[in-house]
């Protein structure tokens, strides 16, 4: 049904959709990134915070975009350093780059695979940004100190300090959840 809806679509209507559905689309971009800057805000007044990602080269640009950027000391992206998640040896540029061991650091990550089990099985501490998209069995094996469920919004929370919501925050104790 819906693909035969745009067939009947003129190229002025297709173009004005995709516009709208785009400016949608950035608009709550916008808001989820007014709230995780908050967060992070809060953090980075107190600790150092190094951005690692699998990104293609430009994360910077759209850091700047979002004003993001002044608040990581290092950004390690994949397709600079030619390392990519899961491979631990980012999440070890990260530690270096702060001078840092691993058991020192907490790795806020939303990919249990490729963020979580690396930077656990290198010592760091983690907490999990969970999504939808995560299953069942995830949860019931991980390991994460905390699982937020609601964006970075309640992550200064979880450090004893104002501005995070504790409501949508679980946390996790011991090693496994049933």
């Amino acid at each position: 049904l819906r693909e035969r809806y745009i067939k009947t679509l003129s190229t002025t209507e297709e173009e004005h959709l995709v516009e709208t559905l785009l400016a949608d689309l950035y608009e709550r971009v916008l808001e989820t990134t007014a709230e995780s800057r908050k967060a992070l805000e809060i953090l980075a007044g107190d600790f150092p915070l190094v951005l690692v990602s699998n990104f293609y080269g430009n994360i910077g640009v759209v850091l700047e975009e979002f004003n993001l950027a002044h608040l990581f000391r290092h950004v390690i992206e994949s397709a600079v350093v030619g390392v990519r998640k899961p491979n631990p040896a980012i999440f070890q540029m990260g530690a270096d780059a702060l001078g840092l061991l691993p058991g020192d650091i907490v790795v806020v990550g939303d990919n249990y695979d490729k963020d979580l089990l690396p930077a656990h099985g290198m010592g760091c501490r983690t907490i999990w940004v969970k999504g939808e998209e995560w299953t069942p069995q995830a949860e019931r094996e991980c390991f994460a100190e905390a699982v937020l469920t609601d964006g970075l919004a309640t992550l200064p929370s979880l450090f004893g300090m104002a501005g995070g919501n504790e409501e949508t925050t679980t946390f996790i104790k011991g090693t496994n959840q049933n």
